[in-house]
């Protein structure tokens, strides 16, 4: 859930939360880039209500084996169920498979494509899964090119 999400679910302000985030006040809470995302909401801990929200299965679309293993290291030990996908071809079946993830990290530039044809396939079925692109490609054009994509985050 993002933080945009998580304030219309609670209306609570964006700044509300980001207050009680920045005193370490919600439990799980992770901040990738500019998106927020709570690992275990919880809503009954800011609103008194008896709600859980979970967000944990993360798909990771990379083919570089050094991040994969600190990605997936760092991610584990925050409580992250977390799938790897080295091709557009694993994540696209990974895709179709398990059809549950609640974040897709992509890289851009990998051996059968780029990010942006799995981000492509993924918004023409009308899936409004986060997505993340994770790259050290970082030029403008590509920056552009993955938001027009669909992507929420370069």
């Amino acid at each position: 859930m993002t933080l945009k999400e998580a304030g219309q679910e609670w209306n609570m302000t964006t700044l509300q939360i980001d207050y009680y985030y920045a005193e370490d006040r919600i439990p799980g809470a992770v901040k990738m880039v500019k998106t927020w995302f709570f690992l275990k909401t919880w809503k009954s801990w800011l609103t008194g209500e008896n709600e859980v929200i979970h967000m944990s299965q993360i798909l990771l679309l990379e083919d570089d084996v050094s991040l994969v293993d600190g990605l997936r290291y760092s991610l584990k030990r925050n409580g992250f169920d977390i799938t790897i996908a080295r091709t557009i071809e694993e994540a696209i079946k990974c895709l179709q498979q398990i059809g549950s993830y609640d974040l897709l990290l992509l890289d851009v530039t990998l051996p059968d494509g780029t990010g942006f044809d799995v981000c492509n396939k993924v918004r023409k079925q009308g899936n409004q899964i986060p997505i993340i692109f994770l790259t050290a490609s970082d030029e403008e054009v590509n920056i552009i090119r993955g938001l027009d994509s669909g992507g929420d985050d370069y």
